[in-house]
């Protein structure tokens, strides 16, 4: 039976009483068995508190109060609503009462105390009373959930509440929702309280209460909660995605304010990141496309207003990096570009996927809904927005080393170099939060940047991107140093740039920049740490002591890079410095390239970029690698023979089978018959 309408009378008048005094004939209310007493008792503790401040501090008289106050009592405060003998005056008084009482000690009491279970209790019966609490004391309500999600075992509290939708459908309008929210995620996720089911159950809640005009705070909210949540704690794939990218859709398809396209694009971010594969349809394939001819793609709209949100963002770039401004907008348009990545990747992949289901029954890459000549509009818009990339890049690269743009090479620092008398310091004009190698604009960038030039044959946009290969170059030589030392913050842009270079060496102007800016030692250096085999000749070690998966991969895309340079007309003949990527070939014999493709795939690249630079170099050269030449086509021939009966490994085959006409052709020929 929940507690009767208070009587008015029965209130003692303990403001003319000794606080002493006053305190006990409260605590001796609160312990009676009748409700009304308990009422009023529990009034009096809270008007005692609040005009005793000397209390506050008194951590013995704080304990003592809160362990009268019964736990049973205040359960049905929390819950009182509307009956025969209460009216809704009266139930909304009792639950403020309740709420105000509990948000005071939650403050007051010692950690201890305030993670027990009489606190922590409370939180179904809080979170229940969200349901009709007037606006203050949802406040308040907030706020004590907000301190008790802090403790070790508040969160796990929270997330014991069968219902939580009273706290989920005022979470967007109220930032304090979206607080406890997360505390309670990531502390419970940090510790495996709640399973990836639970998550999922709460994330779907949020999605579906959510309101038009409240679709932004949710995106920001949850771009920036999402990547803090351990990926073990996330389902692969969440039930609330599709309905969440249905949310993105509806924005960007009428006309978004900056502030909700801001937050859509950095949620398409973070779900292209997290949920690659079951996003990627989600998001560039409409379920169901319009049959109005005349009716605008969606998807056009949605590409559209990111292409054009990163091109007019570019000119006041350089004006604010300086600024803290810098790294918000720079979070913004690197989002942009991660999801022009994500599109150009989907369309050179989708062109080769069925529109049918596989035979797991796991759905496929989806066709574009969009005609060929809003996909050749937006090629346009994608080539005007990387030209401007390039430009930024350019100035951006400038800035960071040596000022200004436009800088000749020579009038840039160099590592190491120290300032000798007289000599005045060179400008800087970078971010102050880490410079260009932690800045994530260039990464997403660059990312972009690099598959569009590799994937589209522009030769306007390869011959312009030419002009940065030596910033490209400055940052791989960067990302390398930086990866042996111990500054793990800092950025490892070797994978882009490799991406980048691809297509700009398939350019004679490409290639010219390439070596004139050392591009072939910069990548050679890589490449010889990646297979163990230093300039020191050291010899050559195991697999699995030098070359992690990402790393063999980056090592079969320079020798890439490398065998077009090398195959370029206009590249001169090798001399002993490009020759010596001969020599580190013929020490490298991995016994692990026998039992595993992708070693040997490596170990056949190397003998093909070995093979042509000796048809490229003078024969009198040519001649010194005669014995590296024949360790080459012996290692040839073992790989061939051991990948000759194994399917899908046709490349391996025909590679080393290359290299053993090469050197035949050569006349170094080891084979004894």
């Amino acid at each position: 039976m929940g507690p009767s309408k208070p009587s008015t009378g029965a209130s003692p008048t303990p403001a003319a009483q000794d606080p002493a005094t006053a305190l006990e004939q409260t605590l001796g209310l609160l312990q009676s068995r009748d409700d009304t007493s308990r009422f009023v008792g529990l009034a009096l503790l809270k008007s005692i508190l609040d005009n005793q401040r000397d209390y506050l501090s008194n951590i013995t008289i704080i304990s003592r109060c809160w362990d009268a106050i019964p736990v049973r009592f205040l359960d049905r405060l929390l819950r009182a609503t509307e009956g025969e003998k209460r009216t809704i005056e009266d139930a909304k008084n009792m639950v403020d009462l309740a709420v105000a009482v509990i948000h005071t000690f939650v403050v007051l009491l010692p950690s201890d105390r305030r993670d027990g279970e009489k606190m922590t209790g409370r939180s179904a019966g809080l979170v229940a009373a969200l349901a009709s609490s007037s606006p203050e004391t949802t406040t308040n309500i907030l706020q004590t959930l907000l301190t008790i999600t802090s403790g070790a075992r508040g969160y796990t509290s929270l997330w014991q509440v069968e219902n939580l939708r009273p706290l989920t459908s005022i979470a967007p309008e109220q930032p304090l929702a979206l607080d406890v929210i997360e505390r309670m995620v990531l502390q419970g996720a940090q510790e495996s309280t709640p399973n990836a089911a639970q998550i999922d159950k709460l994330f779907n809640e949020l999605v579906l209460d959510i309101k038009n005009d409240q679709i932004h705070i949710f995106f920001r909210w949850l771009a920036d909660t999402l990547p803090s949540i351990p990926p073990e704690a996330l389902s692969p794939n969440p039930p609330w995605l599709s309905s969440l990218v249905g949310l993105i859709h509806k924005i960007f398809s009428g006309r978004p304010s900056f502030v909700a396209r801001e937050a859509g694009t950095l949620i398409c971010s973070t779900l292209i990141q997290l949920y690659s594969d079951r996003v990627l349809p989600l998001l560039f394939c409409d379920p169901s496309p319009s049959s109005d001819p005349d009716a605008t793609s969606p998807l056009y709209l949605f590409l559209n207003l990111i292409l054009i949100d990163i091109r007019s963002t570019f000119p006041s770039l350089m004006e604010i990096l300086a600024s803290p401004e810098y790294l918000k907008t720079a979070r913004r348009v690197a989002a942009g570009f991660d999801v022009v990545t994500a599109f150009i990747g989907f369309l050179i992949r989708s062109m080769g996927e069925s529109l049918d289901d596989d035979e797991d029954g796991e759905p496929q890459l989806g066709s574009l809904t969009i005609s060929p000549d809003l996909l050749l509009k937006l090629r346009r818009d994608v080539a005007e927005t990387m030209s401007l990339t390039i430009e930024f890049f350019r100035d951006r690269w400038d800035s960071a080393v040596a000022g200004a743009a436009g800088l000749d090479v020579t009038a840039r620092p160099q590592p190491g170099q120290q300032r000798m008398p007289g000599v005045p310091l060179t400008l800087g004009w970078d971010s102050p939060e880490g410079g260009i190698g932690k800045d994530g604009l260039i990464l997403g960038a660059l990312r972009a940047l690099g598959l569009w030039l590799r994937e589209d044959d522009n030769e306007a946009l390869r011959a312009e991107a030419a002009g940065i290969v030596d910033a490209l170059l400055g940052l791989f030589s960067m990302s390398s140093e930086i990866q042996r030392g111990s500054d793990t913050k800092v950025i490892d842009f070797r994978q882009p740039v490799l991406t980048a270079l691809e297509g700009i060496v398939a350019t004679d102007d490409g290639v010219a920049a390439f070596l004139r800016e050392d591009g072939w030692e910069v990548l050679s250096k890589d490449l010889n740490l990646i297979i163990g085999s230093a300039q020191n000749s050291s010899p050559a070690a195991s697999l699995g002591e030098h070359i992690a998966g990402a790393e063999m991969s980056r090592g079969i895309e320079i020798i890439r890079i490398l065998l077009v340079v090398t195959e370029n007309v206009a590249t001169t003949a090798p001399g002993d410095e490009r020759l010596a990527m001969v020599r580190a070939a013929a020490s490298v014999s991995f016994e692990e390239a026998e039992e595993s493709s992708d070693v040997a795939n490596l170990e056949v690249s190397m003998f093909q970029l070995a093979a042509e630079l000796l048809i490229r170099a003078p024969v009198n050269v040519r001649r010194r690698y005669r014995d590296e030449a024949a360790n080459i086509e012996r290692r040839s021939r073992t790989l061939a023979v051991t990948y000759s009966g194994t399917g899908g490994n046709g490349d391996i085959v025909e590679g080393a089978t290359e290299v053993i006409s090469s050197m035949e052709s050569l006349g170094f020929n080891s084979n004894p018959s």
